[in-house]
């Protein structure tokens, strides 16, 4: 180490820079190795780890006890843990990490899919969507949640209690529906604009111009106005509040939020609220417009649904036998695209498929 004979207490310079890093990648990998005995498939240490080299890495599947990460002996199986230097020079550990060559023995090994990390992309079906696709038919459901839980301030408030005690409980938790601030939304723009399209998201939208009205106009004076307040109007906004700041809206396909998960939680059926429309078919492929028809009228309505000529006139036929389905002799229930419905009734759509398939339209 270097010194300046009138430089500061603190000014120093490391001659050696590569005998420093060898010193450093030394002591973290006699740490990696201890860290490797609790069971772990390998163990590595690395001077840098940002963001860029974390995110080449999935997450295998925890539990939480108490305030920590556990991980049973399958997922450690194909897992590791990477030792690195932290912001304040002390070693930091990521433990769970799963390299790209081991998540499908990772998934297998633990029955789930891993999370996070760079998965290859899977072989694209006529009946797979978008991913702005799918954030569009989020924020549609959210809207659709957003208005109920309005109207449901025991919902609300079991939403926001949970929220709370998730983040002051389980620090690092990271699925969250309930947005503290505001500013945590984070929402793009397309999705956005079709949510607020909708007819609950203009509902809301007057609702929030009554609270607006009814409330005072300035910050400083909310509290006053709160506590002259009965119970029951506390509630009522409660409720428009947490309702205003919940979200489902995945924004990145590797990070799902749950919107059916959160439905269920709000006690909202989506296929009472969510139809398919000829607008909204409009927006997709023609393979994609044919497989919906398919998978819900059966072949024989798909094989007259080709035929047609021009995207407009596919889209709106498609929108027009949907309905007829659930309208006509023994009516269905109303088709959803797969990221609206819920996990219990993934079966069942696969049987009434195979039924489609077998006997054609009814």
């Amino acid at each position: 180490i270097r010194r300046d004979l009138f430089g500061e207490d603190d000014d120093a310079y490391f001659c050696d820079v590569l005998l420093l890093r060898q010193l450093a990648q030394e002591k973290l990998q006699r740490t990696a190795d201890k860290i490797a005995k609790e069971g772990w498939a390998w163990a590595e240490a690395r001077i840098g780890f940002d963001w860029s080299d974390q995110r080449a890495f999935g997450e295998a599947p925890y539990e939480w006890k108490g305030s920590k990460k556990t991980w049973a002996a399958e997922a450690m199986s194909n897992a590791g843990v990477v030792v690195t230097i932290g912001h304040g020079g002390q070693a930091e550990i990521h433990r769970g990490l799963v390299r790209p060559q081991d998540r499908k023995a990772a998934a297998q090994a633990t029955g789930t899919r891993i999370t996070g990390g760079r998965e290859p992309k899977p072989e694209k079906k006529p009946d797979d969507l978008s991913f702005a696709a799918v954030q569009r038919l989020q924020a549609e459901a959210t809207a659709i949640v957003r208005e109920e839980l309005a109207s449901s301030p025991r919902t609300a408030l079991a939403l926001l209690v949970a929220e709370l005690a998730r983040k002051a409980l389980f620090p690092g938790y990271e699925r969250s529906w309930v947005h503290i601030r505001p500013d945590a939304i984070c929402i793009p723009g397309p999705a956005r604009e079709a949510m607020e399209a909708t007819p609950a998201g203009k509902r809301m939208a007057q609702l929030e111009a009554f609270w607006r009205s009814r409330t005072p106009g300035s910050p400083s004076k909310i509290l006053d106005w709160s506590l002259e307040q009965e119970t029951e109007a506390l509630l009522g906004l409660l409720a428009f509040l947490v309702a205003r700041e919940t979200s489902a809206v995945d924004v990145t396909a590797s990070q799902p939020h749950g919107i059916t998960e959160l439905a269920k939680a709000a006690e909202v059926n989506l296929s009472k609220h969510w139809q398919a429309t000829a607008e909204w078919f409009d927006t997709q492929p023609k393979a994609y417009i044919i497989a919906a028809v398919t998978d819900h009228c059966g072949k024989a309505a798909a094989v007259a649904l080709s035929k047609l000529k021009g995207k407009e006139a596919l889209a709106s036929e498609a929108a027009r036998l949907l309905e007829l389905s659930q309208t006509g002799p023994g009516g269905k229930p109303r088709w959803l695209p797969k990221p609206l419905r819920a996990p219990s009734t993934r079966k069942r759509d696969a049987k009434q498929k195979a039924a489609n398939d077998n006997g054609g339209a009814e």
